[in-house]
């Protein structure tokens, strides 16, 4: 082999092997972990599908009944309607469930065990009584302060069937025997005060 062709092989040789060197830089290679390993540079491929499935409430036989969920409903509204008048910051319904739950030692108001029904409704008209209370409850929303506490007078009057000394009182301290007729908020509250002790006193009672 003459010296002129040996040089023009050794030539070709070197530039085969630079093209291969040159295709070998850019080959890309993918594992079964989605991870991509190539010219100098990794790319991690973290696709994740996540389903989230969210537990729904069976209450039973053992939980309250749709009317008892009702009364819990109108209580929690009438809360929210005291919060809006009362507070800068206002109690949302998220909150009071969230809080009644807490008190009541469950995850759903649904599932409030019957045995535990009178237990919340006390917390929510305690909270109720709360608000009513307030001096900027009696100053914004005075109608209502008066309807609520009027309604809780009139219900435990005949719950826990003390109407004539209920009526007897009001006779004695201001000369009506009718809640129809007491004669402003003052009187209202005072009567209001004298039947929730008659309520605590029968519960007592009954431990």
């Amino acid at each position: 082999m003459t010296s002129d062709i040996k040089d023009k092989v050794v030539s070709l040789l070197k530039e085969s092997r630079s093209d291969r060197e040159k295709h070998n830089d850019h080959r890309i290679t993918i594992n079964g972990n989605a991870n991509a390993v190539g010219n100098g540079n990794t790319i991690i491929l973290t696709e994740k599908h996540i389903t989230k499935t969210k537990a729904e409430p069976k209450p039973g036989k053992e939980h309250i009944n749709e009317s008892q969920v009702r009364k819990l409903h109108d209580l929690k509204d009438k809360i929210i309607e005291l919060e809006r008048i009362t507070k800068k910051n206002p109690a949302s319904h998220q909150k009071v469930w969230s809080v009644f739950n807490k008190k009541m030692g469950i995850g759903s108001m649904r599932m409030l065990p019957s045995a535990k029904f009178k237990a919340g409704e006390k917390f929510l008209n305690g909270w109720i009584g709360r608000l009513t209370s307030s001096r900027m409850a009696e100053k914004k929303a005075r109608d209502t302060v008066e309807k609520t506490k009027l309604k809780y007078i009139r219900t435990n009057m005949r719950k826990l069937n003390c109407e004539e000394r209920v009526r007897d009182y009001m006779d004695k301290n201001f000369g009506v025997r009718s809640t129809t007729d007491l004669p402003d908020l003052g009187a209202i509250k005072q009567v209001y005060s004298f039947v929730a002790s008659i309520k605590a006193s029968f519960e007592q009672r009954k431990k």
